[in-house]
């Protein structure tokens, strides 16, 4: 009897914390959720990647450059377990070992977790952190816009197509976020419960959230 009452407790127990783990996890996304973002609202992670931009502003802008001659080899880079492979253009291999020790160092100094270059654009996406699970994430990073616009970012995608890059955007705080009230119902269907929302750190650089919950 006693045995049955210390596994009734412990199954109890677990379902409690697992109730908790839940639960904290969903607050936690819907405060990262930029659709309840307020103007003054800073995350740890949102500050970590903007302080990153501001304080490596001159180098990044001197090997603008290099960065974008590799979009010419490649979609886009991703550090895998301390290995920095590379999708080959108009290729869909899975992934290749990237060996050019400038694309190698430079992947490791900064610690990018994806560098993307999104077809038929001159947008270059840095994707740097996220949170969240299968059923709910949260991407951030920056950004490299040549024309200084706001633009419509989605990550973690094979392969990043950009289709959507230059759709609408609506002022929010101190940035933007998409607007999907243009769109046609097929490019809603498309996009899922896709939302964005992005702001100016410097001249030609932004700051971005994605979000698909």
């Amino acid at each position: 009897m006693k045995r049955k009452r210390y596994f009734g407790k412990r199954a109890l127990c677990i379902l409690c914390c697992s109730m908790i783990i839940t639960m904290l996890s969903a607050l936690y996304l819907g405060w990262a959720r930029f659709g309840d973002h307020r103007p003054d609202f800073r995350t740890p992670k949102r500050k970590r990647i903007i302080a990153f931009v501001q304080n490596n502003y001159t180098d990044l802008c001197a090997r603008m450059d290099d960065i974008r001659r590799w979009g010419e080899t490649y979609d886009y880079l991703w550090n895998r377990e301390d290995q920095i492979c590379g999708e080959l253009r108009d290729s869909r291999s899975g992934g290749v070992t990237v060996t050019e020790p400038e694309i190698v160092d430079f992947m490791d100094r900064y610690g990018f977790i994806q560098i993307e270059y999104p077809a038929d654009s001159d947008v270059i996406v840095f994707a740097m952190d996220g949170l969240g699970n299968v059923t709910c994430s949260v991407y951030m990073g920056f950004y490299y816009s040549p024309a200084d616009r706001p633009a419509w970012v989605e990550t973690m995608g094979s392969p990043y197509t950009g289709e959507h890059i230059n759709y609408p955007v609506l002022p929010k705080g101190k940035g933007w976020v998409s607007d999907r009230s243009r769109l046609t119902p097929a490019e809603n269907a498309e996009l899922g419960s896709y939302r964005m929302y992005t702001e100016r750190i410097y001249e030609n650089f932004f700051y971005y959230e994605v979000d698909y919950c």
